[in-house]
Parts: C-alpha cells; structure tokens; sequence
C-alpha cells in the first residue's frame, strides 16, 4: 500500500480556547515557571493581599494566595469598583519570548464563602508594547473549592514574541460588596512536551465508504524545537496487522495528511502514528462501510430483480 501525505500550516480546527479536564496531560512536559511561591521576582499587587502558603498548593505543596475583600466605595480613586489585581513585569528577553511554548498552564482554586462563584471569577491579561497586540482572556474554568489545570495555547496569544507583563485580576462589578474571595495559585508556567506529540489527531470522518481512496486526517504537531522539524510513521492497521506506513516530516502547527487507501474490506481500522518506537498519539479509529456504487460482482448485472 502507498501512503501519500499533504500537509499545511493553516488548518486551525477547534477554537482557541483553554483546556482543562478535556485538554492533555501535560505531567512531566517541560516547563518555566513564571509565578509561584517560589518565583516572585517583580511581583506588584493592587486592592488584594498576597501571602505565601507553604501547604496550600495541589498535592500539598506551597502555593501564593491572592485574597481579596471587595470594596465598590474605597480602592483606587477614579476607580472604586476597580480591578483588585496581582502583576508581574517581564523585562529581560528571554522572558518575554514565549514564542518556543506550546501552553500557559495555570494551576488555580478559589475558596470563598459565596454560594458560587460569578460567571466570570478571575481574568487574566498579557500586556505586549502596544496595545493591539496585548491579549485578555476569562478564566472561567476557576471553581470554588477544587483545583483547576488551565492551558491556554501559545498560538491564541496575540503575540507570543514580546510579553511584556502578566495580570490576574478580577472585577469588582462581578462580586458583591463585602465578598471575600480567596484565590490559590500552584503554579502559572510556560510548557511543552519533551518529545513530538500529536494533538485533535482524527480523521475528517470516523466513517468511510470501501471505495473511498484517500481519508483526510488532522492533526496538531507539539514539542518540536522552533524552525525544527520532526519524522513520524503513519500506519493504518487492521487488527493488529499493519496494511500500510508512511513516513512524515514536519514543524510545529496544525497539518492535514490526505492518506491514499487500497482496496480495503467493511470492518474497523485504526490509524497510528509514532515517533520512534512510541505512539506520539492515541489511535485514530475509521470504520470502514461497504459501499452502494461498489462494483457488482460478476454475472450480478443480468440476474432477476
């Protein structure tokens, strides 16, 4: 069988939108921390108190607690149902270039003693040098009580090259006056795999007729080096019996494999794909229908209705 692969850079596929428990397990990816208790460097704070706790985090370790009591009458003159706030400024370069990271990955939890939290219980805000390429985005996955991993892919930042700052920040019109909210912070960090991983891998349609000669699968490329390039080998399987491979070469980003098909027989297939010896994704499933316009097979033409 001959696999044939075409690929492209601008298929964007689902919206750019955070993960959280439907998003990859990103332990054991690399990462940079960018604010946690340990990494307070150029921490500034506004209408909120900032305190470290040593046993408050996930899984028992230290996390920062950014508490804040609202006031829609005092705060900041012009202001006073303002946006109380915790910042960091990133001045060095190689701070401000996020551009070689997959996701933002923020570990938070609120605790306060409202009955739910509102719509909208934390922001987040990337600052850039002008303000047409800074970036805002509601945390909305935050929820009272639990702990919450959010990723935010690198590629929804207006511009990953030049950040220059990173607010938290809540708005004081989206809580009552009085409220205490209390908000923990694990770990906000800059992560990638270690090695090519393959995310949203599918093909266009889980269900193909058997005389269909090309399936259109999707994919996107992660924990590749940037302007680097990583091999994987395709093979579409029939039980455990591998009917074609091909090899595929490719930077990080969204691609679109066109996978040429022989004749194939009705029945479940699976489509793989490995870097190395290990999968670089789960398998994709394709079921395979027998076709209406199949040929008829000999001597069927002339046979009684």
């Amino acid at each position: 069988m001959r696999v044939g692969l075409a690929c492209g850079g601008s298929w964007l596929g689902a919206a750019l939108v955070a993960a959280a428990a439907a998003g990859p397990d990103t332990s054991g990816w690399e990462s940079r921390v960018l604010l946690s208790s340990s990494v307070t460097s150029r921490l500034s704070a506004a209408e909120s108190a900032v305190t470290v706790e040593p046993a408050g985090g996930p899984g028992g370790g230290a996390a920062l607690r950014m508490g804040v009591v609202v006031d829609h009458f005092g705060g900041e003159a012009k202001y006073p149902v303002g946006w109380p706030r915790i910042a960091r400024e990133f001045r060095e370069a190689a701070d401000r270039d996020w551009s070689a990271w997959d996701y933002l990955r923020l570990r938070v939890r609120a605790d306060t003693a409202r009955a739910a939290l509102p719509a909208a219980p934390l922001s987040l805000s990337l600052r850039a040098p002008d303000k047409a390429r800074s970036f805002s985005r509601t945390l909305d996955e935050v929820r009272k009580g639990e702990w919450t991993e959010i990723l935010v892919p690198v590629r929804a930042i207006t511009d990953p090259s030049d950040v220059t700052s990173m607010t938290l920040s809540i708005s004081d019109a989206n809580y009552s006056h009085g409220d205490r909210v209390d908000f923990l912070i694990g770990e906000v960090s800059l992560v990638r795999p270690r090695e090519p991983a393959l995310l949203e891998f599918a093909p266009d349609a889980g269900a193909i007729w058997s005389d269909a000669r090309r399936l259109p699968v999707r994919f996107r490329l992660l924990g590749v080096p940037e302007g680097g390039r990583a091999t994987l080998r395709f093979e579409l399987r029939e039980g455990a019996t591998v009917v074609g491979r091909s090899a595929f070469a490719g930077g990080r980003g969204d691609h679109r494999a066109l996978v040429d098909l022989p004749p194939l027989r009705p029945g479940p297939y699976t489509l793989h794909a490995l870097a190395g010896p290990r999968e670089a994704a789960p398998a994709a499933r394709v079921t395979v229908v027998e076709s209406p316009w199949a040929p008829l097979p000999p001597g069927a033409e002339g046979a009684a209705p």
